[in-house]
């Protein structure tokens, strides 16, 4: 899981805590997670993406890279050529890219989304999509799918019966600023996927020596980082 926006998208702008939720709900179906935010997300954390069954980035995106908190610019940040080494994920991987125009189709080389079309399934927006939509809708479809759910299942759920009825309308778009209720729906998106949307979190994908994970994490540590070691092995990261 990478944010570089974390903090702001939940202090600011009040969306939805993907740590104590998506986060939470890999590792209870026993994914060893590790989740990098804000400043933590550096170049470095997009080598080696292919080793991970579910890769999930949230940030602000456009076709052709992902913005970074600590750079000024989005062709500063991470280009769809960095990406390119993404070739042998494991069996049963998912790539989620959820952030602004991140979906185009996988003809054109330079967009971020043809770079992931090795994973059994991938998906991202085709369009602009409001921040705070996104990181809830997010949220909630990696909640259905960790209670059991296909994607598709999940991801009709999310945005059939959950959008309209749970969510907090103060914070999206609105249609006519007089109306809270209603809503500017050319912000409010849906994921446009590639591969196969039977896909299922499940506790039968590929796990790495645990021990060879922690190691490798805590040799990467930066001075100032803290590590916890969470059940199934999973890890969060704070800088």
């Amino acid at each position: 899981m990478l944010e570089p926006w974390a903090w702001n998208k939940v202090n600011n702008q009040h969306a939805g805590d993907t740590k104590t939720t998506v986060f939470q709900t890999l590792v209870d179906t026993g994914y060893a997670t590790t989740h990098y935010t804000d400043s933590a997300v550096n170049t470095d954390k997009f080598v080696g993406l292919d080793k991970n069954n579910v890769v999930l980035i949230i940030s602000h995106m456009d076709k052709g890279g992902i913005a970074l908190s600590t750079r000024d610019k989005m062709k500063d940040g991470i280009l769809a050529s960095q990406l390119a080494y993404y070739q042998n994920p494991p069996p049963n991987s998912l790539v989620v890219l959820a952030g602004c125009d991140s979906y185009i189709p996988v003809s054109s080389k330079n967009s971020i989304s043809s770079q992931f079309q090795e994973a059994d399934l991938s998906g991202g927006y085709e369009k602009p999509v409001n921040g705070v939509w996104n990181q809830d809708y997010v949220i909630k479809l990696f909640r259905n799918m960790g209670n059991g759910m296909t994607f598709e299942a999940a991801d009709a759920d999310a945005w059939d019966n959950y959008m309209p009825t749970e969510w907090f309308p103060d914070h999206y778009p609105k249609a006519d600023p007089t109306n809270p209720l209603v809503l500017d729906f050319n912000l409010i998106r849906r994921l446009t996927t590639l591969g196969d949307r039977s896909f299922k979190l499940s506790e039968d994908h590929f796990v790495v020596n645990p021990g060879d994970l922690i190691q490798s994490y805590i040799n990467k540590a930066k001075s100032g980082d803290t590590i916890t070691i969470l059940p199934a092995y999973s890890m969060r990261t704070w800088l």
